[in-house]
């Protein structure tokens, strides 16, 4: 885009010839630097729309890391909950098969 400005700024009027043709040459120079701006002013817009975009995606990954974190906590809350219920459970079925062994022999 910057090539294009120095184009426009290398650019002569003519200096001979019909008023008209000064004029054509003076709408064009302007149209294109009208032009040149309203890209330059585009592309400033899509960089901030990406850099926005990007910043919520890194805030949407942090935030899955973080449910994914807690979901892993829970998981491992739930299996130390299952350990001590299946801990409980074979304690009760050993001490009854203890008792049972002693009333027989």
């Amino acid at each position: 885009m910057s090539a294009a400005v120095v184009v426009l700024n290398q650019l002569e009027l003519p200096q001979k010839g019909a008023v008209a043709s000064l004029v054509q040459s003076r709408t064009l120079i302007d149209s294109a630097r009208a032009n040149v701006e309203k890209n330059r002013e585009w592309v400033e817009f899509t960089t901030t729309q990406m850099n926005l975009a990007k910043k919520a995606l890194k805030e949407a990954m942090i935030e899955f890391e973080k449910f994914k974190y807690l979901e892993t906590q829970e998981i491992q809350e739930k299996l130390k909950l299952q350990k001590l219920a299946d801990e409980k459970e074979l304690d009760e079925i050993a001490g009854q098969a203890f008792f049972r062994n002693k009333e027989v022999s």
